[in-house]
């Protein structure tokens, strides 16, 4: 059984890549750049296997999994829906904001790997932390490829 903190901080995570799925999921219906469409359905995909990952192993732990995402996942989420009707330029609005979010995903995983208890559990954050990490420099180069342009 998982200790109760470790339950709590890998259901955080999973909450954190449910919301990262919805996040791309929601970019990918929205930008007008094909090949972003397909990067932002790729990186949904990602999320969902991360989540799915962290998810059976709460449940081999006899533990409960978090099934939805967070209350700040849903904030973001109306924030970027307001903000990117406001932009004159969603598909860079998108980029941006899923870096940003990728930052902050980064420092949760990687603040978390200290937190627990198992080590077993730590290296399998350990694992997706890279993966993590991955996705991030694709998002940060593809930002900065977008700034680049705009000036």
């Amino acid at each position: 059984m998982l200790a109760n903190k470790d339950n709590r901080l890998v259901n955080e995570l999973i909450a954190i890549c449910h919301d990262g799925q919805r996040f791309y999921r929601q970019a990918a219906a929205e930008v007008t750049d094909s090949d972003l469409k397909s990067l932002f359905r790729e990186m949904a995909s990602i999320r969902a296997e991360i989540a799915e990952d962290l998810t059976k192993k709460v449940e081999e732990k006899g533990g409960s999994p978090e099934i939805g995402g967070s209350l700040v996942g849903k904030m973001r989420t109306v924030y970027t829906d307001v903000s990117t009707q406001l932009s004159d330029d969603a598909n860079y609005h998108f980029v941006s904001e899923l870096e940003a979010s990728e930052e902050v995903t980064l420092n949760i995983f990687r603040d978390d790997i200290r937190k627990v208890d198992s080590p077993h559990l730590a290296n399998d954050i350990a694992r997706h932390l890279a993966t993590i990490q991955v996705t991030h420099d694709r998002m940060k180069d593809i930002k900065d490829s977008l700034t680049a342009v705009k000036h």
